[in-house]
């Protein structure tokens, strides 16, 4: 056989999309929140109880890999410091700082340091109309500004800076309302 096999085996504690698959933020949050739906259910059933053993040996692999995805230097790209890759050497955008940010509040593993910078990093993306692009100078989308938004209001704790994150509520409030549809009734995003 090929003596590379050993490329397509990845390294990391999240769920990938399917048996051998590299670990994706997307499907690790999708992942651990069925695991809590699981786990939350009914406590005295064997699903229940597998689900909490399986989220309580994953926690330790999940906080390694976090690190892992986290932008720590500029790379030539001072936009990202504080931001997360959704899978090695994948995209940097606000996806990754709420699924990430979910997933270890549940977990309760999230730390000030893990989270360093990505307060500013997530407010960062917010464009002139007032929403959030995926990452910074992008155009605002509604689900990036759902991530954003929830992002910001888990990270808040972990704050450590004196100063607050420069979000223009009067610019995201003006966005959102603009997006809401009247024929459809729905959300543009």
């Amino acid at each position: 056989n090929n003596s590379n096999d050993n490329d397509n085996v990845f390294v990391g504690g999240g769920f990938g999309g399917g048996p051998g698959q590299m670990p994706h933020c997307a499907t690790t949050y999708a992942a651990v929140l069925t695991l809590c739906i699981l786990a939350g259910y009914d406590e005295n059933t064997d699903i229940s109880k597998k689900a909490v053993d399986m989220l309580q040996s994953k926690r330790s692999a999940l906080y390694v890999w976090f690190w892992s995805l986290r932008c720590n230097n500029n790379n030539n790209n001072n936009n990202s410091i504080g931001g997360f890759h959704m899978h090695h050497d994948g995209e940097v955008d606000v996806r990754a700082a709420f699924t990430i940010a979910c997933i270890t509040t549940l977990l309760n593993i999230a730390t000030c340091s893990l989270f360093k910078n990505t307060l500013e990093y997530v407010a960062s993306c917010q464009t002139f109309e007032g929403g959030f692009g995926s990452e910074p100078n992008a155009e605002a989308h509604g689900g990036y500004t759902f991530c954003a938004i929830a992002a910001l209001h888990l990270l808040q704790k972990y704050n450590t800076t004196t100063t607050t994150t420069n979000i223009d509520y009067p610019s995201l409030q003006g966005w959102l309302a603009r997006r809401q549809m009247t024929f459809e009734g729905g959300f543009s995003g």
